[in-house]
Parts: structure tokens; C-alpha cells; sequence
């Protein structure tokens, strides 16, 4: 069998170009008001649902979103989910961190990672949300996809899904998405 070294070289150049794509949500159906998910979130996997009220007024909201298999890449792909879903500004941590040093808050507010900084932050700038997600493989067709929606004035946490599932062919339809329909339904 004889290789054709130019079609490798394309191959190859397609393959690399593919894996510094930009890794983006699918917009939402407006026919369902729903990400295109294979599956819902079984019950068993949302540990707390209470609704906040006024969470559609929130001016931002504070996204902590971890993954070994690309962190800035699960980031953004979060940041554009939670924008469709009408949230309004999903700041990094370095974007917080900078918005604090902005609006001379860094005396006052010295760590966004714990608890009682943020309520700090939140009497000051007003009520926002903190998300925290994270997603991870625990064997080769097994995900787990942690997720939690926390208010730093009440230190409550409003939503908290933590879902293992085998995922055989879209991570995103079987995994990603389900868990996005249920922020969704609990935004709206």
C-alpha cells in the first residue's frame, strides 16, 4: 500500500487545525427554549434546586469552570452557554480580579476564592451568582460533570447537580447540555 505523502500532509493539517477550534455551545431551539440534549437529567443527580428570585436582574456572575482537557476551552464554551441562557456577565477570574483592582475594591476584597470575600464584594457591586462547574473523565466512556450555582450574600447554594454518565458518542448531547437545559429551566 502506497502512502500519498501530500494527502497525509493535508490530514494532518486538517486534524491540527481541528483541535484549535473554537469549542462553542449550539444555540438554543427556539421551538423548545432548550439546548439539542439526547437526554434529560435524571432527578437522582440535581442534589439541591431552590429558585432565586431576581436571578434574571443579576449584572454578572462569577464562572469558576475547571477541566483537564482544556480549562480555557470548557471556560469559554460555559461563558457563551450562560450568555445564551440570558445570564448577563460571566466574568473569569482574572476579569473579576480585575473589575475588583477597577473600582478600588482590593483592599476590602482580598480573595475571590473564599466564601466571605465574595459576600464582601456582593454588599458593594450588588447581588451576583457564582457558578462553579466541573467536568471530568473517569474512564474512557465515563464523565462526570459537577456543577454548582452559589449566591455570595446569602452564601446559599440554589443549584447543585453533580451527574456521572457512560457518553458513547456526544459528550456535549449526553453530558453538556442536559446539564445546561437545567440551568436553563431554573434561570427561566
Amino acid at each position: 500500500m502506497k502512502i500519498n505523502f501530500r494527502n497525509l500532509l493535508i490530514v494532518l493539517i486538517v486534524y491540527l487545525m481541528s483541535s484549535c477550534a473554537v469549542y462553542k455551545p449550539l444555540n438554543i431551539d427556539p421551538a423548545t427554549g432548550q439546548f439539542p440534549a439526547s437526554a434529560d437529567v435524571d432527578k437522582k443527580y440535581i442534589k439541591i434546586y431552590r429558585p432565586l428570585a431576581g436571578v434574571q436582574d443579576i449584572d454578572f456572575v462569577y464562572l469558576r469552570a475547571y477541566s483537564p482537557y482544556g480549562e480555557d476551552r470548557f471556560h469559554e464554551f460555559m461563558k457563551d452557554a450562560l450568555l445564551k441562557i440570558g445570564f448577563k456577565v460571566p466574568y473569569s477570574e482574572k476579569e473579576l480580579s480585575q473589575r475588583i483592582i477597577a473600582i478600588g475594591l482590593s483592599n476590602y476584597v482580598t480573595n475571590i476564592s473564599d466564601l466571605i470575600s465574595l459576600n464582601n464584594l456582593a454588599k458593594v457591586t450588588g447581588p451576583f451568582l457564582v457558578v462553579e462547574c466541573n467536568t471530568f473523565r473517569l474512564s474512557d466512556v465515563v464523565y462526570r460533570f459537577d456543577l454548582r450555582l452559589i449566591d455570595p450574600l446569602s452564601g446559599d447554594t440554589h443549584l447543585e447537580i453533580s451527574r456521572i454518565l457512560t457518553a458513547w458518542l456526544d459528550v456535549d448531547k449526553q453530558i453538556n447540555y442536559p446539564i445546561l437545559n437545567v440551568i436553563k429551566q431554573w434561570y427561566d
